[in-house]
């Protein structure tokens, strides 16, 4: 759902364990970064504590019928332009609201044209078609993010309470600099189990193609967000799980790795990573507690293409560990090793 162009997707050095839910700063063949290395927005642009304005922009294709791929005419999306204001502050207040994250922005208005790229203004448009998909334009000066415009096809305003919001909130993601994370491995929207028990699973993030009951953050998403833009102290209440996945006695490059918080005998919440080329893995931003932690088979590989087009390991088993590993505020804990074997291949999952 989202379009990186300008800042291009890429690797950048670190040491021996990655993250992956960020976009980058450097073109470079390398693993996947933690936290630290990923793209931020310049501080002169949106500084920690100020205000990030997007506008919407006075496309015709707000107020215009469009017609789908099938060639069907439909009713314009909105009545106005201004009446996009009151959606793009929804969206945009699901990121703000958590007391984790140093995120504020807001719509300033309706700006008088379409507005180009690099005009430095952070603009929302329609698509004047009804084919294709919603993206977001993220542009970058020396690696660091200056502006981010958000296009969105006039077929996601058609729920504006449930799945048009989540798009929104979807694009405004990337926005902040979040890459796509993956489903959690359980049941998908037409009842095929793409893995482990469903029972031990959080909801998918909106940041994955997987599937939202209703618009909102997962604890994911909220993890993503805060490592970018937390809020003061909240790096030192969180910790990190790090450890490496294998295959048949290898690296299991780019398979995605699941950290569930429980509490007693419930499910509290679940994040998630992928790991690197050589298998290692680093999830961060953890609250303190016991997490299962389990890994296995892509149960997306369209919403991350470019790790199958680097070699990611795509025919494996799940596998979970059954003793909790404790976080701890501060500190990385060091995982067992987490063997897969070779078996269940990954299939497309795609979400409208």
């Amino acid at each position: 759902m989202g379009i990186l162009t300008a800042l291009t997707v890429v690797f950048v050095p670190g040491g021996d364990a990655f993250g992956y839910r960020f976009f980058w700063r450097t073109v470079d063949d390398a693993p996947l970064p933690v936290a630290a290395d990923a793209s931020r927005w310049d501080p002169a642009v949106w500084g920690p504590g100020r205000t990030l304005h997007f506008v919407v922009a006075d496309s015709p294709g707000w107020t215009e019928p469009w017609e789908d791929a099938r060639g069907e005419e439909h009713d314009p999306p909105f009545a106005t332009a201004e009446d996009v204001i009151p959606f793009a502050r929804r969206a945009l207040a699901v990121w703000s609201a958590p007391p984790s994250t140093d995120i504020q922005w807001s719509v300033a208005g309706v700006g008088g044209e379409l507005h180009a790229e690099r005009d430095h203004v952070n603009a929302i448009r329609m698509h004047p078609f009804g084919h294709g998909t919603s993206y977001a334009d993220i542009w970058d000066r020396n690696g660091v993010i200056v502006e981010c415009d958000v296009s969105l096809n006039p077929r996601h305003t058609r729920d504006l309470d449930g799945a048009a919001l989540e798009v929104l909130i979807h694009e405004f993601g990337h926005c902040l600099g979040l890459a796509h994370s993956a489903p959690f491995p359980t049941w998908d929207t037409w009842g095929w189990c793409r893995g482990l028990e469903p029972a031990l699973w959080d909801t998918d993030p909106v940041m994955s193609y997987g599937y939202l009951p209703e618009p909102g953050l997962t604890e994911d998403d909220l993890i993503g967000a805060s490592l970018l833009r937390p809020a003061p102290g909240w790096l030192d209440r969180v910790g990190s799980i790090a450890g490496q996945v294998t295959v048949g006695g290898r690296a299991a490059r780019y398979v995605p790795v699941f950290a569930t918080r429980i509490s007693g005998e419930e499910v509290v919440a679940s994040a998630n990573t992928f790991t690197n080329g050589e298998g290692f893995f680093a999830i961060e931003g953890l609250s303190p507690g016991g997490y299962l932690l389990a890994a296995g088979a892509m149960g997306d590989i369209d919403g991350n293409s470019s790790l199958v087009d680097r070699g990611a390991t795509l025919g494996s088993t799940d596998q979970y560990l059954l003793d909790p590993v404790r976080v701890v505020a501060g500190q990385e804990t060091r995982a067992p090793p987490i063997p897969l074997r070779e078996g269940r291949e990954a299939s497309p999952f795609r979400r409208e």
